[in-house]
């Protein structure tokens, strides 16, 4: 007499591990033992194979029949991963804090983590070629820092560019009789960098629009600085950085620096550019003895209740007036914060003399 027996086979769970091999494919898993309910004599279909890591597309083995023969299982589907991400280029070889990079490679889809100088940094994954990066915390170190970018199959070679920190040092906009000396000095924060691609931006408060923009074309010096003005200041500015006397208006006005060409501001007419926050790096809203320029506070520090929403007085501008032997000088760091600032007799070129600030 024929005995029907139940036979229950266990069915082990398939595991693959998740390693980003990028290099060859990595095969399936095995699959799990058929179950059978019949006799001796049936044989049963074997287990679904493992699906492969995601490394490639190795198929999975067929699991075995139970007790009288072995059907066979279905593969496992293998998975897949492009490439180490690779960078081949940047937009901004010189980056400054508050800034945006585009950058161009390969292997970004997926894209997981991007860091500049071992500091996590905002991007967003353009397409599988290109990624924007910013903008760039004040928080990343200065110098020569190494770009990183990591996706599925691991973290791309490291790719060096600079990074500073670009601020308004200080200004003198008023003299005696004809402004012969009117200054705006910048800090870089890293000596001898170029600042190619930024640009210096004068506001006129009585319109809130553009009137004069420069492309900062030229390197800073030993200290980090970068002096513009007059040809009359001395130390003399560089030719690419010297504009005529009686210039730089005395406020309520602004100066701002942009991640962004000159040549896109318009600087006279019905169709001079609006004050905008769009690529600010920093900026400075100043006047000498002035009432507030609320929208170019408003626009370029940030509005109400923010507290660095400060409007710096160099002092009155009158015959005698402070305001003809005293510049508007940093005082302490801080982007985009009028209350980083003071006033002082000026010091182009050199360390300022203010008393630091908190």
């Amino acid at each position: 007499m024929l005995r029907t027996t139940l036979v229950l086979a266990s069915s082990a769970a398939c595991v693959t591990a998740l390693a980003y091999g990028c290099a060859r494919s990595t095969d399936g898993g095995t699959g799990g033992s058929g179950a059978t309910t019949t006799t001796t004599t049936t044989s049963s279909t074997g287990g679904t194979g493992g699906s492969g890591a995601l490394g490639g597309g190795g198929s999975g083995t067929g699991g075995s029949g139970a007790l009288g023969g072995g059907g066979s299982g279905t593969g496992g589907s293998g998975g897949g991963c492009s490439g180490v991400a690779d960078v081949t280029a940047v937009d901004y070889p010189v980056l400054a804090h508050g800034g945006a990079l585009a950058v161009t490679g390969a292997g970004f889809t997926g894209t997981s983590l991007v860091t500049l100088g071992g500091v996590s940094v905002p991007f967003t994954v353009n397409n599988d070629g290109q990624l924007t990066l910013g903008p760039l915390p004040d928080g990343v170190p200065l110098g020569t820092q190494n770009l990183v970018v990591t996706s599925p199959c691991g973290a791309s070679t490291p790719f060096a560019l600079t990074v500073i920190h670009l601020v308004v040092n200080e200004l003198d906009c008023n003299q005696p009789l004809t402004d012969a000396v009117e200054l705006v000095e910048l800090s870089a924060g890293v000596p001898n960098v170029s600042l190619a691609g930024y640009a210096l931006v004068f506001y006129n408060g009585g319109g809130n629009v553009c009137y004069f923009a420069r492309d900062l074309d030229a390197t800073t010096d030993a200290n980090g600085l970068l002096l513009t003005g007059n040809a009359g200041v001395v130390p003399a500015p560089a030719a690419t950085c010297q504009w005529p006397s009686d210039t730089l208006q005395n406020g309520p006005d602004a100066v701002a620096v942009y991640q962004t060409a000159a040549a896109g501001f318009v600087t006279a007419g019905p169709n001079a550019t609006p004050v905008t926050a769009a690529q600010l790096i920093d900026a400075l809203v100043y006047e000498t003895a002035d009432a507030d320029a609320g929208t170019l506070l408003d626009t370029l520090l940030g509005p109400a209740p923010y507290a660095g929403r400060v409007q710096v007085d160099e002092g009155p501008n009158s015959v005698g007036g402070l305001s003809e032997t005293q510049s508007i000088q940093r005082c302490a760091d801080g982007r985009r914060d009028g209350r980083r600032f003071a006033v002082g007799a000026p010091t182009p070129g050199a360390a300022n003399g203010v008393t630091p600030c908190p």
